[in-house]
Parts: C-alpha cells; structure tokens; sequence
C-alpha cells in the first residue's frame, strides 16, 4: 500500500470515528418527597434543555422518584414547573429508573455501562472513547456524600473509584459532572484528578449549604435550586458556540450569591465551547418543548431570596400549619412537625453526646483556625473518605437512617475521623448514645 493510499485510509478511519462519537447524559434526582419539588423539576428541565438542543433521546437516562407531579399536595396533577410562570417540564420526560430502582448501586452500575436488563428500562451509558458525558445531579449532601431516596448514601470514595475506573476503561474521551447538594465540593475536593478527563462544578463549597430559590404560594414548594437555576438560564441565553464552560462557570459564580460555587478536575475543559455539552444546533419539532427562560438580571437575583436547603422541610411544614383551612389537615401537619422536632431533638441530644464524649468541639475550633483554606474557600483540609464511608455506615446501623435534620450533622463523624476515633471505638460509643435516646 503506497505512502498516500496509507494516508487516505488513515484519514478516512478518523472521519468515520469522529462521524459515530456522540454525547451521552446521566440526570439524576436524588430526593423523595413533595417538600423537595424542587430537585425533580432541575432533572426535568434539564432533559428538555438538553433534547430540544440536539441530545438523542436514546442517549438521555433519568433517575427519577417520580413522587411529585401526582403528588396529593401538587395542585396542578401531571404539571412541574421549574421557574414562576414557567411551562410543564414533567410533559415528555422520559424516566428510565423511578421509584425504588433510584439507587447509587444502580447510578453507578449504569455510569459503568453494566448490563441494568429488568431494572426499569435497563438503558445504560453504551459510550465509546470518543463520546462525551454529562452527569447531573441534584439532592442533598454532607461531606463526602450524597443522597439517594431514603437517605441511601453515595459516598465520594465509591463515586471517584467509579469514575477512576470509566476513565481509564476509556468510557469516554471527556466527562463534565454538575453537583448540586449541600457541601458538594467535597465529592471532588482534592480526590478527583486531573488526569481523568473530568471537569466538575458543584453548587457548594466542601463546608456549606447550597440553596432553595423561587418560592410559589400556589405549589408550595420551592421550584428550583439556586445554582442550578443559574447554570440552566444561563445555557439557555447565552450563544453555546462562542460561550466556554469556564465563562459560564463565573457567570454562575456571580449570580450565585448565597453559596460558593467551585470547580475542580480537568481545568482544559473548562476551556471548550458550551455546545461541546449542551449542543445548540438542533432541529426542533414543532410538537417540542421548548424553554427560554428569562435572563436573571442581577435585579432579579437581589430580589430572590434563597433558603438553606436543609430548612427546607421545616419552613414546608410551618406553612401548611399557617395556611391550612381544614381542622384535619392543620392536624396532620402539626403531628407532621411533631415528628420532625422529635427527630431534630433527637439528633441535637446524639451529636452532642459524641462530640463531648470524642471532644469533637476541639478539633472544629482547631480546624476553624488553622487557616486552611488559605483564602481559597473551595479547597479545603484533605478529608479521609474511607474512614467518613465507615463512620457514616456505623451511624446509621447504630441510631437508623440520616433524614432531612440529622444530615447536617454528618460533619460530626468528619471529625471524628480528624480526631482518628476508630471505627470500633465510635461503634460503641453510638450503640450506647442511641440505645437510650428516644
């Protein structure tokens, strides 16, 4: 074979590689619960953004609970919005796990392109070296975690050894990952390498809350989060060709005032154009969906006031109390709250046993004033994720399950790890707090 025959075939190889690459998306909703509406319409706000720009819907796969748009307390059955006057993003929605198949066994089983045969559509990442991925998910956290439905935990070391592994199994040529939960940035803080191919951003730093925005009377319910609802507007206004990940990364930055929103990983990414993601070039059918949402000025943003996702339920049962108009219902939710502060309750009295036990109130101080994060708040002290799993999975077979209150408490066995309580020794300590705490 001549030297430009052997040329051409070359060439030709390439274009018909480049020809079959493709971008592939992963959206989850992390959460149950009509008090958390908001998390489910950023997923589907989020699928329509993506389809009406040009995504397959074969290459979409949604985790979803899908306990919100027939909810009892939704005023409007079979409708989600995700911004004020905004249209129904749950219409067309194609949900691939629903209900109890919404678990980080499955999330990562189908990130690592396993066969899911008889778990909901068994549709699972079928990507190439040459195909890129975009992974949503939006829920809430604590450091090193992330929740699933019933607070079934998704720890940072079982995600980044997931995503060490897609990487060097060449899964994909490039993967951008967007978090939303409270303390977020400790999924990737310092784990996640920048040799992987990977650019994240996160709604929070490793030691804050994100946030709930666009409160409506009418759903009550928040709509949508902060940082998402930035990351959506801001694709949805701005021109995908000549726009990079990273300029939107700083738009979001700015308008994402009640939280810091960081960035971590493969920092080239950032540098391509946003349609490498998110396309733009779509030819869309006249029955589509089709969403422009308003540009958020920053007289918009002033006027916005965004609430620590972690009240959220709180502030939820408060307000049905407020505006019931039925003795029953007012009832209900009062015995709702109840429940609520006997677990807040409940929660206070454990981790103040174990911090005076454990002297945990020493190591935050210390760790308060060390100057660790030296002026860069999205980076802080190097966490040990294998010993916060361990902690983490102690706590819940000792005292039960984490819930809406008690995970703000999950930086408690952060410390416990800095103070190298072992595993054994917390164990113990729990077993005899919880046995007698009601």
């Amino acid at each position: 074979m001549g030297r430009h025959t052997l040329a051409f075939v070359i060439a030709a190889m390439m274009i018909i590689k480049l020809a079959h690459a493709d971008n592939w998306a992963v959206l989850v909703s992390g959460s149950d619960g009509y008090y958390n509406y908001r998390h489910q319409a950023d997923v589907c706000h989020t699928y329509h953004l993506l389809k009406n720009n040009g995504y397959k819907e074969s290459n979409i796969i949604v985790f979803m609970k899908d306990d919100i748009a027939y909810n009892t307390e939704n005023p409007f059955p079979g409708t989600i919005i995700n911004y004020p006057g905004g249209p129904n993003v749950y219409e067309g929605v194609k949900m691939d796990y629903t209900g109890k198949d919404v678990t980080p066994t499955n999330f990562l089983n189908v990130l690592l392109g396993k066969d899911m045969s008889g778990i909901g559509t068994g549709k699972t990442l079928k990507t190439s070296s040459e195909d890129r991925v975009f992974v949503y998910f939006s829920d809430h956290g604590a450091p090193g975690l992330i929740a699933f439905p019933d607070y079934v935990m998704l720890y940072s070391k079982d995600l980044i050894e997931t995503l060490d592994r897609m990487s060097s199994d060449n899964h994909f040529k490039e993967m951008v990952f967007y978090l939303e939960a409270c303390e977020s940035g400790s999924m990737f803080d310092r784990v996640l390498s920048d040799k992987l191919r990977i650019y994240a951003t996160t709604a929070a730093n490793p030691t804050e809350s994100s946030y709930a925005c666009d409160y409506d009377e009418t759903y009550k319910a928040y709509l949508n989060d902060c940082y998402t609802r930035s990351f959506l507007n801001d694709t949805s206004n701005n021109d995908l060709h000549s726009q990079t990940l990273q300029d939107q990364f700083l738009r979001i930055k700015k308008s994402s005032t009640h939280s810091n929103v960081c960035q971590y990983g493969d920092m080239s990414i950032a540098k391509q154009p946003l349609s490498n993601w998110f396309l733009g070039t779509a030819n869309k059918a006249s029955n589509d969906l089709v969403f422009s949402s308003p540009p958020l000025t920053n007289f918009h943003l002033q006027k916005t006031k965004g609430l620590v996702n972690r009240n959220v339920k709180l502030e939820f049962l408060l307000k049905k109390i407020e505006t019931a108009t039925d003795s029953a219902d007012k009832i209900k939710w009062q015995l709702e709250l109840d429940d609520y502060k006997r677990d807040e309750s409940k929660a206070d009295t454990v981790f103040a046993a174990m911090s005076s036990m454990f002297e945990l109130h020493y190591v935050r101080d210390a760790a308060a004033n060390n100057g660790a994060n030296d002026g860069d708040k999205c980076h802080t002290e190097v966490l040990d994720h294998d010993c916060i799993k361990e902690a983490a999975m102690v706590y819940q077979s000792e005292c039960g399950k984490f819930n809406e209150y008690s995970i703000r408490y999950a930086t408690y066995l952060n410390d416990a790890c800095k103070a190298r309580v072992s595993v054994n020794q917390l164990q113990k300590q729990l077993n005899r707090i919880c046995s007698v705490v009601v």
